[in-house]
């Protein structure tokens, strides 16, 4: 009886392990990304008709105000970007090369949102969207900047598509400036933007044609030190399933039905102190009032 109680007692000890192990980890994940590390920095360029006919290039460079990396990250988008190999999300390490990281996305709205696990503090953010209309030359574009974590400093920048006329950008511009490929920037900065802040902007011109501002190649190309990476994730998702295999294969093992061993019958001492008889040295059996052997009476 004993030993079935130690039994059970060992059974539900190797249970709890397995549901406990996996429910830990999980929390070490949790713990770990917590809610999503705030950017100390964030700058935002929206460029109009950039390097590819009819659409807007956007990107995002920024860095986390987050000491211990890796941090989950959020970013929302025009929910027209367009999910192609255009579409980078990188970190930059040490060396500044880039890690484009695996994205798990969610539609919310007029937003695409992208949750990113983040190795290094500073990273990018850039891609493509089809939301120019055009009437005849007269074109419009509205996009509406959200914010998906707290941004101590954000900077947006606004440019002029090359070729241009009658260039406006409501509400007005806090600054301008030319980029480094000479086109006209409306610039703004915010302080201190809590996450789901959202920035409209509604930005009109005349333009003809549809000539990009920028040939690609006159970029640097991104894929010239790109290396892809989703260690993060997939390394926590491997200790997860890791314990989840071995807390298994504990619990099956335990299970198994144990091999018998064979035994041999263990001679039963008998009861009392072993006599003998007197006249022939034959053993006695308990309670024997003659020997068996020699037929002598034994004295009790």
């Amino acid at each position: 009886m004993k030993n079935c109680s130690s039994k059970k007692t060992s059974l539900i000890s190797v249970v709890l392990i397995a549901i406990i192990a996996p429910l830990f980890l999980f929390s070490f994940v949790s713990i770990a990304f917590g809610e999503g590390a705030n950017f100390k920095k964030l700058e935002v360029m929206i460029k109009p008709e950039y390097d590819v006919e009819k659409q807007v290039f956007l990107r995002f460079d920024g860095e986390l105000d987050k000491t211990s990396m890796p941090a989950e990250t959020f970013f929302y988008s025009p929910k027209d970007l367009i999910e192609d190999s255009t579409l980078n999300i990188c970190a930059f390490n040490a060396s500044n090369q880039m890690l484009c990281q695996t994205r798990e996305k969610s539609i919310e709205g007029n937003y695409k949102k992208f949750k990113v696990p983040m190795p290094e503090k500073k990273f990018m953010f850039e891609g493509y969207f089809e939301s120019i209309k055009d009437n005849n030359g007269q074109r419009t574009l509205e996009y509406t900047f959200k914010a998906a974590q707290d941004i101590k400093n954000l900077d947006i920048s606004i440019s002029q598509p090359k070729g241009a006329s009658n260039f406006k950008v409501q509400p007005a511009g806090q600054a301008s400036g030319k980029d480094e490929h000479g086109l006209q920037n409306s610039i703004y900065s915010f302080s201190n933007v809590k996450e789901g802040k959202e920035i409209k902007f509604n930005i009109s011109y005349s333009k003809n044609d549809w000539n990009v501002s920028v040939e690609k190649a006159d970029q640097a190309s991104p894929e010239s030190n790109e290396t892809t990476t989703n260690l993060p994730g997939s390394a926590i998702f491997l200790a997860i399933l890791g314990a989840i295999i071995l807390t298994g294969g504990i619990l099956f093992a335990f299970l198994m039905p144990s091999r018998k061993r064979a035994r041999r019958p263990t001679a039963v001492a008998p009861k009392g102190k072993a006599r003998f008889c007197t006249n022939c040295g034959t053993r006695l059996a308990e309670g024997a009032k003659f020997c068996a052997n020699c037929g002598s009476k034994i004295e009790q």
